[in-house]
């Protein structure tokens, strides 16, 4: 299965038949067996991130806020109003919780459990995305400036900016394998890209 949002204020979620994808040009008809209408929806939603473990879950941003899926009943479970413009959001390799990045130099880390926001840490500069490494102690903040924080998770403590790029960083992952590691295991310095 995999979901789409666009400009308009539609959700959808489609499943690979065997033969192809089908697709209508009317996607909220009931009757397309291989697509899904999640209904709720008033903006346009610009990211969408499925749950780690959970094909049944994920999670939107749109112009209102952060807003949680059940995809077998196409029903959101849980909306937060969120007055900033957001920017991304990740998982926690454990599902529990999501971070989210806004315009206005801030990070929310979201308790799913308590469907609430934990957490608000403010920034100096501009942070257009984050990941967190397969272990969930460190996290990369793609930054503005074109460096790139590598902080302590949940806390955000940075323990080091590394600098390179000349415009502001606008993706960074971990490599979920650690293959690329020629550090010690588990360090975030070697087994990050990032592009601008």
């Amino acid at each position: 299965m995999f979901h789409a949002g666009s400009a308009d204020p539609s959700l959808l979620l489609y499943k690979l038949h065997p033969n192809g994808l089908i697709q209508t040009s009317s996607l909220a008809n009931d009757k397309v067996p291989y697509s899904k209408k999640l209904p709720g929806v008033a903006h346009s939603n610009f990211f969408l991130i499925w749950h780690p473990s959970d094909p049944d879950r994920l999670v939107s941003l749109d112009e209102e806020g952060i807003r949680f899926w059940d995809t077998r009943s196409a029903k959101i479970t849980t909306s937060l109003p969120v007055a900033k413009k957001l920017l991304y959001a990740v998982w926690t390799p454990n599902g529990n919780e999501v971070v989210v990045t806004t315009s206005s130099n801030v990070n929310m880390i979201v308790d799913v459990r308590k469907e609430a926001i934990a957490k608000i840490l403010s920034n100096s500069v501009e942070v257009n995305q984050a990941a967190i490494s397969p272990d969930g102690r460190s996290v990369l903040q793609g930054l503005g400036n074109g460096h790139i924080a590598v902080c302590d998770y949940p806390s955000f403590q940075n323990r080091i900016s590394l600098a390179g790029h000349m415009e502001r960083v606008l993706s960074c992952k971990f490599d979920p394998s650690g293959r690329h590691d020629q550090a010690p295991p588990h360090s975030p310095l070697v087994s990050s890209m990032c592009s601008v």
